[in-house]
């Protein structure tokens, strides 16, 4: 019985040890699957990377996606983020973004959005950058669902979370142009512009899109902005980033002319695209 219950005791330890080395394993190879936001600010886009490209397969390629427009687009698109979509939390995102907004790759520091500054990743507590809600929840942000998603989520220095408040973007007086926090040295009207399409997608908040009331200006300052503000390397890189967190990729991030064919309008002929479809 002695010899008995030793080996079935050293066989209880062996299986422990190999169940604890391959929780080890599996741990290891879930933290790196997650993709570090290595692009640039203000560096065009001129590819897709290969996250990108084996995204839109089967009814979802962009062939496929381009030949629907209006409601059709829509509704095959919001199917194609859904399917591929998880969350991580409110909490979560201050521990994800070092990931999603890294500062040129940087392990320690993130690039705030509208200044385009870079800031410790460290979470303290709001102290130094706040998770900014792109689409306010004043106004609707994606009946709540928003609230855990890290695709229209953006860290922000403390300073312009205040400046911006609940204001609509835009041009015209008593709106909110992101591009004054960073003096005019920095342009983001593309990222807004493709982070609220993504919204009105992903989410279906349709009533609270246009106008002071909504959240941008008008559908022509969206695509406006959509043009003079090509998607640059590091647009594309958070986008692979959040794929390798949430599944997830901003489709007009990887192809901005489907937000022209959304709403029926002609794709511009010198649009700068990662995929070059236009």
């Amino acid at each position: 019985m002695k010899k008995l219950s030793k080996r079935a005791l050293a066989m209880v330890l062996t299986l422990a040890l190999f169940v604890g080395l391959f929780a080890a394993m599996a741990t290891c190879v879930s933290a790196a699957s997650y993709t570090y936001n290595s692009g640039k600010r203000g560096t065009v886009c001129t590819s897709l990377s290969s996250k990108a490209k084996s995204y839109y397969t089967g009814s979802y390629t962009y062939a496929s996606l381009s030949a629907k427009s209006g409601s059709s687009l829509r509704t095959a698109l919001r199917s194609l983020i859904k399917q591929k979509n998880s969350t991580v939390g409110y909490n979560g995102l201050r521990s994800y973004m070092k990931y999603s907004d890294a500062y040129q790759g940087s392990s320690s520091k993130l690039m705030l959005f509208y200044c385009s500054r870079s800031c410790t990743s460290t979470w303290d507590s709001g102290k130094t950058w706040n998770r900014e809600h792109t689409w306010p929840n004043s106004k609707g942000d994606a009946n709540g669902n928003g609230e855990n998603d890290i695709m229209m989520l953006r860290p922000t220095a403390k300073s312009e979370n205040g400046a911006r408040g609940n204001k609509a973007y835009g041009e015209s007086g008593g709106y909110y142009n992101p591009n004054s926090e960073s003096g005019g040295k920095h342009n983001v009207h593309g990222d807004v512009a493709r982070i609220m399409l993504y919204v009105y997608v992903r989410w279906g908040n349709t009533g609270s899109m246009w106008g002071s009331s909504g959240v941008i200006e008008s559908k022509d300052v969206l695509l406006k902005w959509m043009a003079e503000d090509p998607v640059d390397t590091w647009e594309l890189g958070r986008n692979d980033s959040v794929q390798s967190i949430t599944g997830t990729r901003n489709v007009f991030v990887d192809y901005p002319e489907l937000a022209f064919i959304l709403f029926g309008e002609t794709v511009p002929a010198n649009l700068q695209t990662p995929s070059k479809a236009a």
